[in-house]
């Protein structure tokens, strides 16, 4: 289990596309949920920052290893996705990956998450 933090920056003059892309996704969070086990994503949330006329978006997820890339996804929501990031996403630019100092889980969570029958395999939480 481990938790990733990326930052993306977008194209210049994207930025109503992207909020156009996110509320799509958000108009569709069913069919995206439904995505997320074959990804082995647990939790995925997007934010989007302007800066200095450098807009981007960091992209949280908690998740495992193993799990389906999103562009070899036969689901129509992930195609709608790949396409919006292609339109958005500056590819000229590197994206930024952050180092997680520390995670914490509730125990709740924790448990709830060690006990997935499609991850069981390959979850493994440090105490």
């Amino acid at each position: 289990m481990h938790t990733e933090l990326t930052k993306f920056y977008i194209r210049p003059g994207k930025e109503a596309r992207v909020h156009d892309w996110m509320s799509f996704l958000s108009e569709h969070l069913s069919e995206v949920s439904l995505t997320l086990p074959a990804e082995h994503i647990f939790i995925e949330s997007v934010f989007y920052e302007e800066q200095a006329e450098k807009p981007c978006l960091y992209w949280f997820t908690v998740e495992t290893n193993g799990g389906r890339d999103v562009e070899k996804s036969p689901d129509w929501i992930d195609k709608e996705h790949i396409a919006y990031w292609n339109e958005c996403i500056d590819n000229s630019r590197e994206p930024i990956n952050l180092t997680a100092l520390m995670t914490c889980f509730a125990p709740r969570v924790k448990e709830n998450m060690s006990t997935q029958p499609n991850l069981k395999h390959s979850v493994h939480i440090n105490d």
